[in-house]
C-alpha cells in the first residue's frame, strides 16, 4: 500500500507540470510550421560550418569578423543534426531548428516550476509560474525561429534553477555543474557575464560572514565554479583557443557595443540603434509584457524591496529572500545598465529577452506574497482562479495573433485610431507577416511574374512561398513588362492604412490589435500612373509630378536603369515649423526620401503620401552617388519656387585642404568655421553612395531641442547627394553645426552591411 501512495503521490506531483509540458510541445510540433524564419539564419548557418572549418584547419579567415566573438553552443549542435539527418532542403532545416529551439524552451518551462516549487514548496504556484513563462506571446513565437536568444532565455532559467541547488547543496559538485551552465551562458550571450557576477557577489556575502571551515568551503566553490566557468566558455568559443587574453579584451569590447547600426520606429520617431533613448527598454518591455505577468512582477519586485528593507541583517540567512533578491538583480542589472550605457539594441527588446527568466520569478514572489497575504482558504483559491484567468486571457490573445505573436502589444499602447500602433512601433521587423501576405498573392496570381517593389530577405519569403511560386517572385526596381507582370506595392505602418480605401478592393492586409500592420496591393504603381495621366500634371520636369489629395505620383516615360535606380528626395515645409515630429523641428523640414517604385513597359512610375498638416512649399528630385540629378522646388499649387544655388564644393575643398584635418579615416574631416568639410580623394561608388552619420554632443545638454535631451546628442545625418558632390573622382561634403557650444563630435558612414569607418573628436576650444 505505502509503495502504491508514494506512486500516486509522484504521479499528483508530476502530472500536472508534465501534462503542461507535452501539450505544450504537442501545439508547438502541429504549428511550427506555419512561423517563419530569421532573416540572419544563413548567417548563423554559415558561422556554425566556419566554426567547424576554423576547428579542423585553424584558419581565421573562414570566420566573420564579428561572428567570431559568438560562441556555437547551441548553433553547432542544429547544424550537427542537419547533417546526421541529411537535412538538404529549407523546409526539413527550417522544421528541425523549430523543433529544437521550441523544445529546449519547453525544457526550460520544466526547470521553471522545479525553481518555483522549491522556492514556495507550493505546487499551484509553481504550476502558474510555468504557464507565464511558457504562453509570454512574443516569447512563445520567437521559440521557434529565434535560434540565438531564445536559446540564451532558455539557459538562463536553467542556470536560475541549477544557481538554486548549488546555494542549497554548497558541495564542490554543484558549484562544477554551475560553473559549466554559465560557461555555456556566456557562450550563447555575453550578457551572461551578469549572473557570472552576480554569483560571485552572493558568494562574496557568505564570505564575509563565513568562519573558519565555512570560508575554506566556500573559497574553494566559488574556485571551482570560476574554473569550470572560464575553461567551458574557452572550450566553446574555439576562436579563443589563440591568443586567448588579446582576444577575450576584444571580444568584450565588440560585443558591448555591437557595430550594426539601423534606424528603427520608436514611438513615432526613427531611433538610431546605435544612440538608443533611455527609456527605450523599459517602454518596449511594459508594452509587450502581458498585463498579468507585468502586475505580478512588479508586486515580486515591491515585495523583495520592502523585505530587504525591513529586515536587511536577515538576508544572508533567509535563503526565500536571497534568491528573490538574486532573481532581482538578474533583472534590475542589465536593465540599469541599459539605461545607463545605452548599448546598441534594435528590434524591440529581443536581445534582452533573458530578462523574462528573473522576471518570472520575480512574479512567482508576487504570486506568493498575493497568496500569503490571505488567511481564509476561500479567498485564497479565488486568487488562484484570477491567476488562472490571467493565463487564460494570454492564451487567448495567443490564439488570435497566431501566427503572429511575435507582434504582440500589450493594453498599453494607443490604439485610438486604426494605424496608431503600426506607426508608432515596428510590428514586422522580421517580415514574417509581410512573406506570409506574399504567399497568398502568390496563390491569388497562379502565372506570370510578381514583381515586389519592396525588398524582403529570400531566405524570410522562400519559407512561407510554395516551392513552385519561388522561381515567379521578383524583387527590387528592375524593368517589367505589362504583359508578363504584375506589379505590388508592400506597405507597412501608417501606409499600411491606405489599403482601406474603396480603390483596392483587391489588397492583402494583415490587420493586428486593430491596426493594419501590412497591406500588399496589387497593380498598385500601374494603376496609379494611369491616374495620373487622367490629369494634368502639378508640375513638369525630368519626372511629371501629380498631385491627388496627399499623394504625389512621379511619371517618366522612356525611363533609363539610372533613372529607375536613382533615389527620390522629398522634401515637405510646413506652414508652421510646430506641426513638424520633434526630431525634425531643428531642420524646418520634413525628410521623406524614397525609391522609384517600378520601371513597367521602360516607364518609371513612383508615389509618395505627403503629411496631413499645412504644406508652405515641397522640393524633390532625384540624387544617386554622384550627387543631385536634378531638383525642383514648388508650392502646393504647382507655383515652381527657384531653388537657392547650390553650395560651392570645390572651394570648400580648396579650403579644407589649406589647414589641418581635425580627424582622419576614409574622409578626412575638417573644420570650416561652424561647418565641417568632409574630402575623399578617389573616392568610390560605394563611399559616394553609403550615408553619413553626424552626432553633435552639446557642452550643455539643455541647449539641446527637448526631444533631443534624453539621447544627449544632436543627430544630423546626411547623404553625399544631398549635402555634397563627387567632382572628377573625389568626394566633398559639407555639414554645417548648431551654433550653441560643442563638447564632442562622432561621426562616419554606414551602408546596408552597418558601419564603414568611424571618429569621434573633442571640439577645439568647445565652441
Amino acid at each position: 500500500m505505502n509503495g502504491g501512495a508514494t506512486g500516486w503521490r509522484r504521479v499528483s506531483a508530476w502530472g500536472p507540470p508534465a501534462l503542461v509540458c507535452a501539450v505544450f510541445l504537442l501545439v508547438g510540433v502541429i504549428t511550427m510550421d506555419d512561423y517563419g524564419v530569421a532573416p540572419d539564419r544563413k548567417a548563423q548557418r554559415r558561422h556554425a560550418e566556419a566554426t567547424i572549418e576554423y576547428i579542423r584547419h585553424m584558419d581565421e579567415d573562414v570566420l566573420h569578423p564579428i561572428d567570431r566573438y559568438f560562441g556555437v553552443a547551441f548553433q553547432l549542435p542544429l547544424v550537427m543534426v542537419e547533417r546526421v539527418f541529411q537535412l538538404e532542403d529549407e523546409r526539413g532545416i527550417k522544421l528541425s531548428r523549430h523543433f529544437l529551439t521550441h523544445l529546449l524552451f519547453a525544457i526550460s518551462g520544466i526547470f521553471c516550476y522545479l525553481l518555483v516549487y522549491r522556492l514556495f514548496n507550493n505546487r499551484i504556484i509553481a504550476l502558474l509560474a510555468m504557464a507565464l513563462f511558457l504562453v509570454h506571446p512574443r516569447i512563445y513565437a520567437h521559440s521557434f525561429f529565434n535560434t540565438k536568444d531564445l536559446p540564451f532565455l532558455s539557459m538562463f532559467m536553467i542556470t536560475l534553477y541549477i544557481t538554486h541547488r548549488s546555494f542549497q547543496k554548497k558541495t564542490a559538485l554543484a558549484f562544477i555543474l554551475l560553473g559549466i551552465a554559465v560557461g555555456i551562458l556566456v557562450n550563447l550571450r555575453i550578457m551572461g557575464i551578469t549572473l557570472f557576477a552576480i554569483i560571485l557577489a552572493w558568494q562574496a556575502l557568505d564570505l564575509i560572514r563565513g568562519e573558519g571551515a565555512r570560508r575554506f568551503q566556500i573559497l574553494n566553490a566559488t574556485g571551482l565554479f570560476i574554473l569550470f566557468s572560464v575553461l567551458t566558455m574557452y572550450a566553446t568559443i574555439p576562436y579563443l583557443w589563440s591568443d586567448t587574453p588579446g582576444r577575450i579584451v576584444d571580444m568584450f569590447a565588440t560585443l558591448s557595443r555591437h557595430p550594426q547600426e539601423s534606424y528603427q520606429l520608436f514611438r513615432g520617431e526613427p531611433v538610431f540603434s546605435r544612440e538608443i533613448p533611455r527609456e527605450y527598454l523599459p517602454v518596449w518591455f511594459a508594452i509587450t509584457t502581458p498585463p498579468f505577468l507585468l502586475i505580478l512582477g512588479l508586486l515580486g519586485t515591491g515585495a523583495l524591496c520592502v523585505g530587504a528593507v525591513r529586515n536587511p541583517w536577515t538576508i544572508p540567512r533567509d535563503h526565500l529572500l536571497r534568491f528573490g533578491l538574486l532573481a532581482l538583480a538578474c533583472f534590475a542589472v542589465p536593465v540599469l545598465a541599459v539605461v545607463l550605457l545605452r548599448p546598441t539594441l534594435f528590434d524591440g527588446w529581443r536581445h534582452l529577452y533573458f530578462l523574462h527568466a528573473p522576471f518570472t520569478i520575480l512574479a512567482a514572489f508576487g504570486l506568493h506574497g498575493l497568496v500569503s497575504a490571505f488567511a481564509m482558504d476561500r479567498v485564497r483559491r479565488a486568487t488562484y482562479v484570477l491567476a488562472g484567468i490571467g493565463v487564460t486571457v494570454t492564451i487567448v490573445s495567443m490564439v488570435r495573433l497566431y501566427p503572429y505573436q511575435g507582434s504582440y502589444f500589450n493594453l498599453l499602447p494607443d490604439r485610438n485610431t486604426t494605424d496608431s500602433l503600426s506607426s508608432q512601433f515596428i510590428a514586422d521587423y522580421f517580415y514574417h507577416i509581410s512573406s506570409d501576405l506574399m504567399a497568398e498573392t502568390a496563390g491569388d496570381y497562379s502565372s506570370g511574374e510578381l514583381y515586389f517593389a519592396h525588398e524582403i530577405p529570400s531566405v524570410v519569403w522562400r519559407s512561407a512561398v510554395p516551392v513552385n511560386d519561388q522561381a515567379r517572385m521578383v524583387h527590387g526596381r528592375g524593368d517589367i513588362s505589362s504583359e508578363t507582370a504584375s506589379d505590388f506595392a508592400i506597405l507597412t505602418g501608417a501606409e499600411a492604412a491606405r489599403a482601406r480605401l474603396a480603390r483596392f478592393p483587391n489588397a492583402h492586409v494583415r490587420e493586428l490589435h486593430g491596426s493594419q500592420v501590412v497591406a500588399i496591393v496589387p497593380h498598385w504603381f500601374a494603376n496609379a500612373r494611369e491616374a495620373a495621366l487622367a490629369d494634368e500634371p502639378l508640375v513638369r520636369s525630368v519626372f511629371a509630378i501629380h498631385r491627388a489629395g496627399r499623394e504625389l505620383t512621379y511619371l517618366r516615360d522612356g525611363c533609363s536603369p539610372d533613372d529607375a535606380a536613382a533615389r527620390f528626395l522629398l522634401h515637405v515645409f510646413p506652414m508652421t515649423n510646430a506641426d513638424l515630429p520633434g526630431y525634425r523641428q531643428r531642420h524646418g523640414f520634413d525628410n521623406l526620401d524614397f525609391p522609384v517604385g517600378a520601371r513597367i513597359d521602360g516607364n518609371c512610375v513612383a508615389t509618395a503620401l505627403l503629411p496631413d498638416y499645412p504644406i508652405a512649399r515641397i522640393r524633390t528630385g532625384q540624387f544617386a552617388g554622384e550627387g543631385i540629378r536634378w531638383q525642383v522646388e514648388f508650392t502646393p499649387d504647382g507655383r515652381v519656387v527657384a531653388p537657392a544655388p547650390p553650395p560651392d564644393y570645390p572651394s570648400a575643398r580648396r579650403r579644407a585642404l589649406d589647414g589641418e584635418p581635425l580627424a582622419r579615416s576614409a574622409f578626412d574631416v575638417y573644420r570650416d568655421g561652424r561647418a565641417l568639410t568632409y574630402v575623399r580623394d578617389g573616392c568610390s561608388d560605394e563611399e559616394a553612395a553609403a550615408r553619413f552619420f553626424l552626432h553633435v554632443h552639446p557642452a550643455d545638454v539643455g541647449d539641446l531641442p527637448e526631444h533631443r535631451r534624453g539621447y544627449g546628442f544632436d543627430n544630423l545625418d546626411f547623404t553625399l547627394a544631398g549635402s555634397g558632390a563627387r567632382m572628377d573622382g573625389n568626394c566633398v561634403a559639407v555639414a554645417r553645426l548648431p551654433d550653441y557650444a560643442i563638447a564632442r563630435v562622432r561621426t562616419g558612414q554606414y551602408d546596408e552591411a552597418g558601419q564603414r569607418w568611424a571618429v569621434e573628436f573633442a571640439w577645439p576650444g568647445g565652441e
